[in-house]
């Protein structure tokens, strides 16, 4: 199973132990998918409880409010638990700026190299190019993936310039 599956269904699981009880047969997931395509042939409107094992002050609830819970806890706990909530965003633009500032400098001065020769100048650049890359990654996925605004991710002029 691919990590992003994985993920998705640890939420899922974690998220639904808060309404669901252990299944007769098969997991928290399991009987989330149950719920779904319960819902999906029309059934949304049933007792949770016809199709899965809920918690007893919810066995009255129907399919959908159940995986309408079961979304609204995902969530919640999806954004607490997300690490990429910690960056501050703002902070990272200043450290890619002066990230690429300190790539530049050692391509174009080679400094490093009359201080101490043993020193692989070449090798820094490309350690230092691999985390650019892995801010980048994490910019893409914060807009691409989460929906953040662009805006606050990126720097566009800082970027343009790195494109020119």
């Amino acid at each position: 199973m691919g990590q992003v599956k994985q993920i998705e269904r640890n939420l899922i699981i974690n998220a639904a132990g808060h309404y669901l009880s252990d299944q007769e047969e098969g997991d928290l997931y399991d009987a989330y998918e149950k719920l779904q395509t319960a819902s999906e042939e029309g059934q949304g409107d049933k007792c949770a409880s016809d199709f899965v094992v809920v918690w007893q002050p919810l066995e009255y609830k129907t399919v959908d409010e159940i995986l309408d819970l079961i979304e609204g806890s995902k969530t919640t706990y999806e954004d607490e638990n997300n690490p990429i909530n910690k960056i501050d965003f703002t902070e990272l633009r200043n450290q890619k700026t002066t990230l690429l500032e300190t790539i530049r400098f050692l391509e174009e001065s080679g400094i490093m190299s009359e201080f101490d020769p043993n020193v692989d100048t070449v090798e820094i650049v490309n350690n230092l190019t691999g985390i650019l890359h892995l801010i980048d990654s994490l910019q893409d996925y914060a807009v691409d993936e989460l929906g953040w605004d662009q805006m606050l991710v990126f720097d566009f002029e800082k970027e343009d310039e790195r494109e020119d």
